[in-house]
């Protein structure tokens, strides 16, 4: 006596569906992340989670969340008086509304003993571009003719 075995295979998922709902999932994170700025705008009492403390970064690091240039910058530029960025922010899948919890300034002692020595350590780089500038607007400036009887070959 045989059997037969009648194996289901799940439902093809259609791929118009797929990607509707894929945008509807972005469109709602995002309506979300609006509706949080703007409950934390308001100073509504909200769950969130802190970074911890970081300093700025040219690259745009940000503790917890990662690579977010954008958000380093508007971190940067909130306040007491305007604690809240007022839009989110979208780093790689996420949405991210953003509160200044406190700001600590940098130990001015410290810059003001390391001072001469940041000055000494980007002087040449200052004078190189400044060099590069002038060569560059000298060039602009210049005209070149070129003499075809030196260069032809006869």
């Amino acid at each position: 006596m045989s059997g037969l075995v009648k194996l289901s295979t799940p439902a093809l998922i259609d791929p118009v569906e797929l990607k509707a709902k894929e945008a509807k999932s972005i469109e709602l994170a995002q309506k979300k992340a609006e509706d949080a700025a703007r409950q934390l705008a308001a100073k509504a009492a909200l769950k969130t989670q802190a970074t911890g403390n970081f300093a700025y970064s040219a690259k745009g690091d940000v503790p917890l969340i990662g690579n977010a240039p954008d958000l380093m910058e508007a971190a940067f530029a909130l306040t007491a008086a305007a604690p809240a960025a007022a839009t989110p922010f979208k780093v790689g899948n996420r949405w991210y509304a953003v509160r200044l919890k406190s700001r600590i300034e940098a130990p001015k002692a410290e810059f003001d003993k390391n001072k001469e020595q940041i000055k000494q350590r980007m002087l040449p780089k200052k004078q190189e571009d400044e060099l590069g500038k002038w060569v560059k607007d000298l060039r602009s400036k210049a005209k070149i003719d070129i003499n075809q009887a030196l260069i032809d070959d006869k």
